[in-house]
């Protein structure tokens, strides 16, 4: 078994490279929607995104741009003009399969909006098909799915089965779980990667401390995998929360566990 490390600040960068990449354009957003807080600002492109494929050498993001709200009237799901594969573009080591599309739902409510992404067939990427899909949707609850989609859209995803992969992989599902979610409807948003305790937080820990916060990869002899991160939870409950993908041989489709290992109680 080999254990890989890596530092959060890379991861961070990572992540903030996918939701750059999932984020509605604001002038898409004002000839689609009606704009209902006045907040027209594109999230900013973060830095030296030539070479992602160095990423895990270099320094990344901590903070968020807050994203855009939008209201609308007699809402209802409409097919996103965002790609979500495009993300894969750079992203080292990973890739969408053959002839698999990624293609994406949104749903705008007053002051947030909801959205769901499928992996189907090339032949049923079309927008014109996409359209007809919406069809087999209703409300929030109920999203347009494609009847040729992938039980899970992970498994659209190949890669080179390097540890970066499979930790970029881990993060990309997530963001992919939380397409176009925004305030209370997201719970990954809430979410902020660490390596380490903020000193600002007082921790009670529910279970044994953990040696230590950075992310890992615990790469198996038979070609499974498992990652392991940590993030801090900043929206009340404030907590820590441990995170396990374990990989199968030959999927990037993981089983996930999430542990929340204490609670904290705030300082400022």
């Amino acid at each position: 078994m080999a254990v890989h490390t890596f530092p959060v600040s890379s991861l961070r960068k990572i992540r903030q490279y996918i939701v750059n990449g999932l984020a509605l354009p604001s002038a898409e957003l004002k000839l689609r929607f009606r704009n209902g807080s006045g907040e027209d600002d594109d999230i900013p492109e973060p830095s030296s995104l030539d070479d992602l494929g160095e990423v895990f050498k270099l320094g990344g993001f901590s903070d968020f741009a807050a994203p855009v709200t939008v209201g609308y009237q007699n809402p209802q799901w409409v097919v996103s003009p965002i790609n979500p594969g495009d993300v894969l573009l750079k992203l080292p080591g990973l890739s969408v399969k053959p002839y698999i599309r990624l293609v994406g739902f949104f749903y705008p409510l007053a002051e947030q909006t909801a959205g769901i992404i499928w992996a189907v067939p090339e032949n049923y990427s079309g927008t014109a098909y996409l359209e007809d899909t919406l069809m087999l949707g209703g409300d929030l609850q109920h999203p347009p799915h494609p009847p040729e989609a992938l039980s899970d859209f992970m498994d659209a995803i190949e890669g080179d089965r390097s540890p970066a992969s499979f930790l970029i992989a881990s993060i990309l599902r997530r963001e992919f779980l939380d397409f176009g979610s925004r305030s209370h409807l997201n719970s990954w948003m809430h979410h902020r990667l660490i390596d380490s305790v903020p000193k600002a937080l007082k921790p009670y820990w529910n279970d044994a401390q953990p040696k230590n916060l950075v992310p890992k990869v615990n790469l198996l002899e038979d070609g499974r995998a498992a990652v392991e991160f940590f993030t801090c939870r900043v929206k009340p409950p404030i907590s820590i929360c441990r995170h396990i993908d374990q990989y199968p041989r030959d999927r990037y489709a993981a089983k996930s566990i999430k542990r929340t290992l204490l609670k904290l109680e705030a300082h400022f």
